[in-house]
């Protein structure tokens, strides 16, 4: 009767251990793919930032400079959202190059990235990512503006002058001739 026991515990023993296997097989498999997605992200976070992207010396950046009348749509840095900023460009760097003009006095502008800069002046960061545009006033502000929009940074004013600056560069209006329209 023991025999007989063993005989029939023996192939239920064996189904365990080729499940058992099989679960094992699988969750080294699922252990290697998550080293190597470890790997993926350390080699990511170590990369230089921005491969193939000119880097320019920090103090070279200046906010946008557009003719009088017209301003930067970005005026108010929300404090709580630049130190988090902050702390992720301390972590991995500045990985989206800012968009920038050459101005008359052969500085750069930022049409967009001007937060970027800011955390990483603070940062002491030595040269910064960016692509260089040949822009003029009108296409600037389009883009500046255009780009705060879409991460929703602008509050209400800086918005609504945003868009009439940006109304009276499309149409040539002058500061007085723009608040009479």
């Amino acid at each position: 009767m023991a025999q007989k026991r063993q005989a029939t515990q023996q192939p239920i023993f064996e189904k365990f251990q080729q499940v058992g296997a099989a679960q094992a097989g699988q969750l080294q498999q699922r252990d290697e793919e998550i080293a190597q997605l470890r790997q993926q992200l350390e080699d990511l976070q170590k990369a230089p930032t921005s491969s193939g992207v000119p880097q320019y010396p920090i103090q070279e950046f200046v906010p946008l400079r557009l003719r009088e009348g017209l301003t930067q749509p970005r005026k108010y840095f929300e404090p709580a959202a630049m130190e988090k900023l902050k702390q992720s460009i301390a972590k991995v760097g500045v990985r989206e190059p800012l968009l920038v003009r050459r101005g008359a006095d052969d500085k750069l502008e930022i049409v967009s990235g001007e937060s970027r800069w800011r955390c990483s002046k603070d940062l002491n960061l030595e040269t910064l990512p960016a692509i260089e545009s040949d822009l003029n006033d009108e296409q600037a502000l389009e883009i500046a503006l255009i780009s705060n929009l879409i991460r929703e940074n602008l509050n209400l004013v800086e918005e609504t002058d945003s868009i009439v600056a940006l109304i009276g560069l499309k149409f040539d209006l002058d500061a007085d001739s723009l608040a009479q329209a």
